[in-house]
């Protein structure tokens, strides 16, 4: 009688644990096939191509070509009066920044205004702002070189520079299809309002990753690559050193909280120890554009850090959309800086599970094909991953998948949320299987020079006794509690690990630079592992 009603219960779990997995996948499911209509979290994907007499782009390209010249004049065409010489402007799209809270429709607001009869109330679709992707190409210069730009327009006509990448130009990249000759049509109107008026929502064709899985993909590059080593810098340089960083948005001294009197301090904190660790490569999570701090020290921390990091070429990438209003918006993504040659970029969306609380920030991997001169063409991988458990062990599976679609050495830089002893870590070691796969070749840094740091939980450390190297939340705290920032490496034979540290001057509290601290990884060709610099 005992065992049969042991039987029963066992069956009744199960049977239960079996519901929650199947409701849990159908979530996930559902929330997949709602990314596709999303360019990221919160923004519907409506970007289209504009016609080659669309007067807005070229008063965007204009402003970046400035930019262009003032930040990398060395690579810029000028001619005998010290002026940019006539461009063109190669696949120019715009993605107008229609905010949704379903994933699938519009946005609507609504409006009050005092009009002669008393208040008036009107219906407003919430469109936060034009984001535009263009090359500007010198096809006449045989020498030149392509600059590619992301440029934001906010809902006050301010535009801001989300990315800026360059490499040498090829033919393969000079197609006419598509593009404005600047040297033609070079007016200087003004750029367009933004329209509330327009109501039609067109969803771009999406992109499937290779593995077919249904990840949105938005490559700003559409295949136009240099070729590869003709582009490399001249250096001395032998070994790359590869550095992820969680920045900690524009919090205060703590979470939610800025004051005006710490958060420039704090930044320009981070940007000296970011200047100072002579990084090649830089992957930076919780990258904000927040309109609220515009008239401080402006809405878009990548901008700050291409301040402290001049000469670099970057990327950012929104995540997620946080809804302040119809004047103004809070995006938090990804950030990644080089010193060489960016050749393309694009990103994935992680699947997310409305229905679990801790995973309601949109996720996403970036991803950046950069010509190193040292290490040849690497792929750098960014990623910031979701405080729920379930979602992260999804998100390793998912990021593996992505980069088994580009061989070769590869860095996957990010502020995993997980430690060590935690599945989505084992996975990444290759420890574990997840999900039917498992990894192969990928290393974690650090544990290649260091022991593991034990984590500071009670009945771990006495006291003030020094807690082990390696640690890297919270820096706020007196002392260190967990490793959850990662390197994560795949490497050829022809290549190796030199060594793992971190990017910390030991400042802790309130004068931290941010809550985490940066960790750094180094390689080298096996020929020249021995060089320094």
């Amino acid at each position: 009688m005992w065992s049969w009603r042991i039987f029963c219960s066992c069956l009744i779990v199960i049977c239960m644990h079996l519901r929650v997995e199947m409701a849990m996948k159908e979530s996930v499911e559902m929330d997949n096939t709602l990314s596709n209509g999303l360019a990221y979290g919160g923004i519907l994907n409506n970007l289209v191509s504009l016609p080659a007499d669309d007067t807005d782009i070229e008063a965007v390209a204009k402003f970046a070509a400035d930019y262009a010249l003032k930040r990398h004049p060395q690579s810029m065409p000028l001619n005998e009066q010290s002026e940019i010489t006539p461009w063109q402007i190669l696949e120019p799209k715009k993605l107008k920044l229609h905010f949704t809270q379903d994933g699938k429709n519009l946005f609507i607001y609504e409006e009050v205004s005092q009009g002669p009869g008393g208040l008036q109330v009107q219906n407003r679709q919430a469109i936060l702002g034009i984001t535009y992707t263009f090359t500007l190409s010198w096809p006449s210069q045989p020498e030149s070189y392509n600059h590619r730009f992301t440029i934001n327009k906010d809902r006050e006509k301010q535009l801001h520079v989300y990315s800026h990448t360059f490499s040498k130009r090829t033919s393969a990249s000079d197609s006419k299809e598509n593009c404005i000759d600047q040297s033609e049509s070079c007016s200087s109107e003004a750029a367009k309002t933004l329209d509330q008026s327009e109501g039609k929502v067109t969803l771009d064709s999406q992109s499937e990753c290779k593995d077919g899985s249904s990840h949105n993909v938005w490559t700003e590059t559409q295949g136009e690559k240099a070729e590869v080593g003709s582009n490399r810098l001249e250096t001395d340089e032998i070994i790359g050193r590869f550095t992820t960083y969680n920045i900690w948005n524009f919090n205060g001294k703590s979470k939610g909280e800025f004051d005006k009197k710490f958060y420039p301090p704090r930044e320009a904190h981070m940007g000296k120890l970011l200047v100072g660790s002579n990084s090649d490569i830089i992957g930076l999570q919780e990258v904000r554009y927040d309109y609220q701090y515009s008239s401080l020290c402006g809405p878009a921390q990548v901008s700050h850090f291409a301040d402290h990091l001049k000469g670099y070429q970057f990327i950012y990438q929104p995540a997620n959309t946080f809804w302040r209003g119809h004047l103004g918006r809070s995006e938090e993504g990804l950030a990644l800086f080089s010193k060489y040659h960016i050749l393309s970029h694009d990103y994935i969306m992680l699947s997310r599970n409305t229905s679990d609380e801790e995973d309601s920030h949109q996720r996403i991997c970036l991803h950046a094909e950069i010509d190193h001169p040292a290490l040849g063409v690497v792929h750098v991988f960014v990623s910031h991953l979701s405080l729920s458990a379930v979602a992260r062990e999804r998100s390793v599976v998912e990021i593996w998948r992505y980069m088994q679609r580009f061989p070769g050495q590869a860095i996957l830089l990010g502020d995993l949320n997980s430690e060590p002893h935690e599945a989505p870590m084992k996975f990444l070691r290759g420890e574990i299987e997840l999900l039917g796969h498992r990894t192969e070749g990928l290393v974690d840094a650090w544990k290649v020079f260091h022991s593991e740091p034990r984590p500071n939980v009670p009945g771990t450390y006495k006291g003030d006794e020094p807690r082990d190297l390696g640690l890297t939340y919270n820096s706020l705290e007196e002392h260190m509690s967990k490793r959850i920032d990662f390197v994560y490496v795949r490497l050829t034979d022809d290549f190796k690990l030199l060594e793992a540290s971190l990017v910390d001057d030991g400042v802790r509290g309130d004068k931290a630079a941010s809550d985490h601290i940066g960790v750094a990884a180094v390689i080298a060709p096996i020929s020249q592992s021995s060089g320094k610099r």
